[in-house]
């Protein structure tokens, strides 16, 4: 019987030793996976933007700073002011906010949408202008 035991043992200390070892594998492997770079959009001004003809392509993405505050003064738009201006335009209007994935958005012109969504319902709500 102590031969037994003594195999038993051991068969079971190479199957948690293969077990680890196959769990490093899989660890390794993810960690390859893994995405290693990230991409770098540069912030820039208007001023380097007129300088830069690579960006200008349309082809890269950038973040161009101090724009608005300058030229639109779009820190001062309302939404009344927005459907003053751009009653037609279509909006994307989720009625319960988009917490769950699988809600789908309902199409509506700008000056619909506005009263669903200024409508207090206790429920976040998210509206995108297309």
């Amino acid at each position: 019987g102590r031969i037994h035991v003594h195999r038993a043992s051991d068969i079971f200390r190479s199957t948690v030793s293969n077990l680890f070892q196959m769990a490093t594998r899989l660890n390794e492997a993810m960690e390859q996976a893994k995405q290693k770079f990230k991409l770098h959009i540069p912030r820039i001004t208007v001023a380097e933007l007129q300088t830069n003809a690579t960006l200008r392509t349309g082809l890269y993405p950038y973040v161009l700073t101090d724009h608005v505050k300058s030229q639109w003064k779009a820190s001062n738009w309302t939404l009344d002011y927005l459907a003053e201006k751009i009653p037609f335009e279509w909006v994307d209007f989720y009625d319960r906010n988009m917490v769950d994935e699988s809600s789908k958005p309902y199409l509506f012109k700008f000056k619909e949408a506005l009263p669903k969504f200024q409508d207090k319902i206790g429920v976040p709500r998210y509206m995108q202008l297309r």
